[in-house]
């Protein structure tokens, strides 16, 4: 499985490896950002919960492995600097096994039954943007989302 798990409990873990569809992805990722905020809540200066958003299967580097490469990268860049990142490497794996099942049905399939209700909690308030966001239909839409949602943008310069 892809990324970090410092937020995930065993119980989470072991639902990702069940997950059948992008909604039960949803409903653990809530449950992560829902510790998340409870834990920053209880912090002396707590911290905004942002996401990264940027190229993962299209666009970017031109492959998914790339991409998500470049994507830890910047996670990592932001927790280093501070950030309270949400990380949602853990769900690409997950993700795409549910991808080669019949229950797809296409890119917006999964960024509105998971990455909505994800913007959709309140969770998140600060979006990072990778540089080349707009070269991904993802990620283009996450931008459009997270403006509707009125999520801040920080558009990032490496």
């Amino acid at each position: 499985m892809n990324g970090d798990f410092r937020h995930f409990t065993k119980r989470d873990k072991s639902d990702l490896r069940k997950a059948k569809t992008f909604e039960d992805l949803a409903v653990i990722a809530l449950r992560v950002l829902k510790r998340m905020h409870q834990t920053e809540r209880k912090r002396a200066h707590p911290r905004n919960i942002g996401m990264v958003s940027g190229p993962i299967s299209t666009g970017g580097l031109g492959s998914p492995d790339a991409n998500i490469k470049a994507m830890r990268k910047t996670i990592r860049k932001l927790e280093q600097k501070g950030y309270c990142v949400f990380n949602q490497l853990p769900f690409e794996d997950p993700m795409w096994k549910i991808i080669k099942t019949p229950y797809y049905q296409g890119e917006l399939h999964l960024l509105t039954k998971f990455y909505r209700p994800i913007f959709k909690s309140g969770f998140i308030t600060i979006i990072h943007v990778m540089l080349n966001w707009n070269t991904s239909f993802g990620a283009t839409w996450e931008h459009k989302e997270t403006k509707r949602f009125r999520i801040k943008q920080n558009h990032l310069t490496q």
